[in-house]
């Protein structure tokens, strides 16, 4: 080939130099035909071969990294690299060159496909497969070099198999026109079929006329690299309308899927039962075996038309009920479920039809622990293929123990469910085998022994699978048929799973060094199958899938399992509450727990593990709320000792209530999963169950309901903040503070003066008066025994209006107090305390009224007036440096939160001019300051000026968030009094971005809070206002950034540009949503008339 100068000097350079000369030629071999029809065809594509073997190489050394991609590119773009591919994959040794020209001949057959005749396309994957195979097209040459390195072979098997889907529509069924009649869609249709099979049924064949294990090997590896393709999610970009990959996977799910998985289980089948499948050595047939059998029931069945779900594994929108409901219909929306439906039956479920699965696994790890108690080495081949082998087996078990929906039969086909109790008792005898001894089965993993991490976390990822499909009764089953074929001792699945558990909280799985290792990952699994079966047993017993004689729901007769779940989730909950306080206790000598450094991701960890354990411990909330109790009340006893003894360090002690403080609210209060805040449905049926036993007056020695009680110790926690002593010796610390308000706002959101939602059980148990024992009845469902009685009890509920709630609305205002005013500085602290304690303190209208007739509410509010009005003193004196505003008490977000719980209480009060009095005093300091910067706009341009202003608009923002039906008139009254000194605080801070932005984003809010309320004329003063703060806005000039000048100053001023740019889009953005506020004000068109003619509308229509 003619060669071109590349520039490339040296002797290092020299020797490749002539190779990209080369390779640079092939895309003008186009013009000389040099590829193809010349007589210099051999010599040209040696020379490429040659080029791509440099450059390939060259890749590895940085001199040459550059040239060499370059290189390659335009080989990739060569429009006659189809040709060179194939030589070079037929003749090349280099690794490196065969695994680039695989690729390119993956791309390049995509781009030129249509070109291609049907003879090319088909050619192509014969040669694919010719390579693959070591096959030759001359009886008398030698096997291509590619056909032995294992890189190049599987990513020539990626290749052909993105080629069979590419060629899978070359037939089309949907090319009749109008007019066609019904044998024509069938001819048509059968013409499709054979045309996909026949592409798949040449490479079986020619896999069958090798006859060799590594031919078979090839084989298997395609079939699974073909359905990998055909799925959406793991298909190649071929730049084709995704109508394309559609009709492919349709049609494979529908007509070749299950072939493909009964073609990998009969060759799996055939090898396992030989001695030599388990040990590795049957030539990776059995391995390539399970990998096809993994890879088809890693399918998203989701357009099966079996109970299709959203996320398409199979689960129903509404849970079956009746006669035809089974276990596997399941309760739980959150594990996956392999949902293959019907037609997928007999393949998985007939008597032996995967038994041998469970034998391979079980065989597998004998055989791994028998090498390594030989003393075999770990980097062994034969331990290698021991341990994938094992993996793959374990795969295929997790995939067994997923299966869902109507792959088992229902209640009508059949009555006693035994196929799915069949099938649950392999599974279940699998599992168990593997992980018992339990506490042997963690150790192996904790010192790192084989595979040992691997088959815990596994396992008990399939256990929790098991229990979000099966029957919670199952679980606990001794004496069932369903390990009649199994060959095993029936030791139910619940006990491995609680010794498990047990194993692995008491190794130390809570401890911050094993975060996010295999003990940690393996205990999710474990709680997570405890919460899945406390979940369905309870809603199994809701639903009424377990009836009576009469048809029924029997509430005197439990759902089964459901007593032995609860007594088994008391005693994991006791085991976690105990390894929890041991972990807490030795995170308190760490330097970082963890949480600070990871920020919200390390708290919203924390709590998602935390909320599992709830769960649990919510199946048997008498047991556990008595546990938590106890816990809580002995750590602060400890603390309180630890603070009156001297030289003890109380550490320990303050991280266990830290995680003490963190748990509880998981536990009593709502999840926020819902529109209403409630407590969760076990906590509220303790609650019945109480008052239907006890009645509101306790037990006969006088105890209160568990709630009750656990909620009674849970705030004595939290006014540990008000303990002074603790105070002063720094025992309670904003990190404390900041977990105790977010608890106590959960709490106060769940359980303090609850409103009446529509006839819950949360409102009649929890609200103002509880119902009479009839209301509370046992039958029929929550709603209807709340909805039933009209008597009340004498005394009224805990933490409602009458029954104590307003001393704990007191209590926890105190506690806001401190958050907010103990520690200066501490904001994350002080956010806590006024985006969430405060806002749950004022959420409903009783809260609100309890809230107004406190002093502590009124410390609050002069609390926020201080902070705010201490920042003006000598605002307008700027000649003396002493004058200028100090720091703030607050952040600004602080005084927006603050001002606006304060102006949200003025909901509770009764009269019009009760509001006007309460607005007027909570928003006095912000008024003064807007008075102080109307007298003197000038000190708004000093920075710590700059800073009160910016304060004065967040306090205005919050009272314009708060605006309501109540306090929605004195609000508008405050602001119309104001707008003027508003005015001037806009054009005082135009030099100002945050000043400018907040002065746009407050007339936003004040006009999106007062426009469903306001009468005409309140309308017309609010639309007069917002027109002059646009022309204010236009005179400032804010929203136009000018030319962009030189090039000089563009290079100069461009990040300066940049932050203008973000700051005009933030001030545009906020003046647009003001106008969309301000066209939905309902006013008649007298009242706005004056806006529509004259100069005011010239000025708007210029702004």
């Amino acid at each position: 080939p003619a060669a071109a100068r590349s520039g490339c000097s040296g002797d290092s350079a020299g020797a490749t130099g002539h190779a990209w000369e080369v390779t640079v030629s092939v895309k003008r071999m186009s013009d000389q035909s040099a590829i193809v029809g010349s007589s210099r065809r051999k010599m040209d594509l040696d020379g490429a071969r040659l080029a791509v073997e440099r450059a390939s190489v060259g890749l590895a050394h940085p001199a040459h990294r550059a040239a060499s991609e370059q290189t390659l590119l335009e080989f990739r773009r060569s429009p006659h690299a189809l040709p060179a591919c194939r030589h070079i994959l037929r003749t090349s040794g280099v690794v490196e060159a065969c695994f680039q020209a695989s690729t390119t001949l993956r791309d390049a057959a995509l781009r030129d496909w249509a070109a291609l005749p049907p003879e090319e396309r088909a050619g192509l994957r014969q040669f694919c497969l010719s390579v693959l195979l070591g096959s030759n097209d001359n009886a008398n040459a030698a096997a291509a070099p590619a056909s032995t390195m294992p890189v190049v072979t599987s990513q020539l098997i990626s290749v052909l198999a993105v080629m069979i889907k590419r060629a899978w529509l070359d037939v089309d069924e949907t090319s009749l026109g109008t007019g066609a009649t019904q044998s024509d869609y069938q001819r048509v249709a059968l013409r499709v079929h054979e045309h996909r099979s026949r592409m798949l049924a040449e490479a079986e064949q020619a896999v069958s006329m090798s006859n060799t294990p590594h031919a078979r090997v090839v084989g298997l590896n395609l079939f699974s690299a073909v359905i990998t393709e055909f799925a959406p999610s793991t298909a190649s970009p071929m730049h084709l309308p995704w109508d394309f990959h559609e009709r492919c996977r349709v049609s494979l799910q529908n007509d070749f899927l299950s072939a493909f998985f009964s073609h990998g289980v009969g060759l799996a089948k055939t090898a396992a039962q030989t001695a030599f499948a388990p040990q590795g050595t049957d030539d990776g047939i059995c391995l390539a075996s399970l990998r096809l059998i993994n890879t088809a029931l890693s399918w998203d069945f989701q357009f099966t038309g079996q109970h299709g779900g959203g996320f398409g594994f199979g689960l129903s929108d509404k849970s079956a009920k009746g006669e035809n409901s089974r276990a596997s219909d399941g309760l739980s929306c959150d594990a996956v479920k392999i949902a293959p439906g019907v037609g997928w039956r007999d393949a998985l479920l007939l008597p032996g039809a995967i038994d041998w699965v469970f034998t391979v696994y079980a065989s597998g790890r004998e055989a791994g622990a028998a090498s390594r108690q030989s003393g075999v080495a770990s980097g062994n081949t034969r331990i290698k293929n021991i341990t994938s082998v094992t993996a793959n087996a374990r795969t295929a078990v997790s995939n067994m123990c997923a299966l869902a929906g109507d792959v088992f039969p229902n209640k009508t086909e059949d009555p006693t469910e035994q196929t799915r109790r069949a099938h649950f008792g392999k599974c279940a005898s699998s599992l168990s085998n593997a992980l018992t001894p339990a506490r042997q089965v963690v150790a192996n993993a904790r010192a790192g022994v084989g595979d040992a991490e691997e088959t815990m976390a596994d396992d008990a990822r399939s256990i929790a699978a098991l229990s979000a499909i099966h029957a919670p009764g199952d679980f606990f089953e001794t004496s069932s048929s369903s390990f009649a074929d199994t060959g095993a001792s029936p030791t139910p699945l619940a006990s491995t799973l609680g010794e498990l558990t047990v194993a692995l909280l008491d190794a130390g799985a809570l401890l911050l060094e094993n975060e996010g290792g295999a003990l940690d990952e393996a205990l999710r699994s474990c709680m997570e199958a405890w919460a899945n079966l406390a979940e369905r047993s309870r809603a199994g017993q809701e639903v009424g899938t377990f009836v009576g004689g009469g048809g029924a729901v029997d509430t005197d007769c439990p759902f089964p399992g459901q007593v032995e779940t609860s007594r088994a989730c008391a005693a994991v909950f006791e085991t976690y509450l105990r390894a929890g306080l041991v972990a807490a206790a030795s995170a308190a000598h760490e330097e970082d727990d963890g949480q600070e450094e990871e920020g919200k991701a390390g708290a919203a960890a924390l709590d998602e593990r935390l909320s599992l354990a709830a769960r649990v411990g919510r199946a048997a909330p008498e047991e556990s709320l008595a546990l938590l109790c106890a816990a809580m009340e002995g750590k602060k006893n400890a603390l309180a000792q630890a603070l009156a003894t001297q030289n003890v360090d109380p550490s320990e002690t303050l991280e266990e209530l830290w995680w003490l403080a963190r748990l509880t609210p998981h536990v009593l209060c709502d999840p926020f999963e819902g529109e209403f805040p409630l407590p969760p449905e076990s906590i509220a049926e303790c609650t019945r169950r109480w008052t239907v036993n006890f009645g509101d007056g306790g037990n006969a020695s006088g105890q209160k309901s568990p709630v009750e009680t656990a909620s009674t110790s849970y705030l004595n926690v939290v006014l540990l903040c008000l303990d002074e002593n603790a105070l002063a010796q720094g025992a309670v610390s904003p990190r404390l503070i900041e977990t105790l308000c977010w608890g106590a706002s959960r709490w106060v959101d769940t359980y303090l003066m609850p409103e009446d939602v529509g006839g819950s059980a949360h409102a009649s148990v929890f609200g103002a008066n509880r119902p009479s024992l009839s209301a509370l009845g046992l039958v029929g469902d929550g709603e209807s025994r709340v909805r039933g009685g009209i008597a009340k009890l004498a005394n009224p509920s805990p933490f409602s209006e009458e029954g104590g709630g307003v001393h704990a609305v007191d209590a926890l205002l105190k506690v806001a107090l401190v958050a907010l005013t103990r520690f200066p500085g501490e904001q994350s602290a002080q956010r806590v305390a006024a985006k969430m304690l405060l806002p749950a303190l004022t959420r409903r209208r009783a809260l609100c009224r309890a809230c107004g007739s406190l002093e502590s509410w009124r410390s609050l509010m002069e609390c926020a007036s201080g902070a705010l009005g201490g920042m003006s003193g000598g605002f307008g004196n700027q000649s003396v440096p002493g004058s200028i505003p100090t720091s703030p008490t607050f952040p600004p977000e602080i005084h927006r939160l603050v001002t606006e719980a304060v102006c949200r209480a003025a909901e509770g009060l009764a009269g019009e001019q009760q509001c006007q009095e309460y607005i007027t005093r909570a928003l006095f300091a912000a008024a003064a300051g807007l008075r102080q910067i109307a007298t003197n706009p000038d000190a708004v341009k000093h920075p710590t000026g700059e800073l009160f202003a910016v304060c004065v608009l967040e306090a205005l923002r919050g009272a314009a968030r708060a605006s309501a039906a109540r306090s929605q008139a004195a609000v508008f009254a405050f602001f119309k009094e104001h707008f003027v000194s508003l005015l001037v605080l806009q054009r005082a801070g135009a030099e100002s971005a945050q000043v400018s932005r907040l002065s746009l984003k407050l007339t936003e809010e004040f006009v999106e809070a007062q426009a469903c309320f306001l009468a005409p004329s309140n309308a017309s003063v609010l639309c007069g206002h917002c027109m002059k703060v646009i022309e204010t806005y236009r005179v400032s000039g804010r929203g136009v950034l000018g030319d962009h000048g030189t090039t000089q100053q563009q290079q100069q001023q461009g990040s300066l540009r940049k932050e203008r740019s973000r700051e005009a889009y933030k001030e545009v953005k906020a003046l647009l949503r003001m106008l969309t506020h301000v066209s939905s004000v309902d006013a008649d068109v007298t009242a706005s008339s004056s806006l529509d003619s004259g100069p005011n509308s010239e000025k708007l229509s210029e702004a």
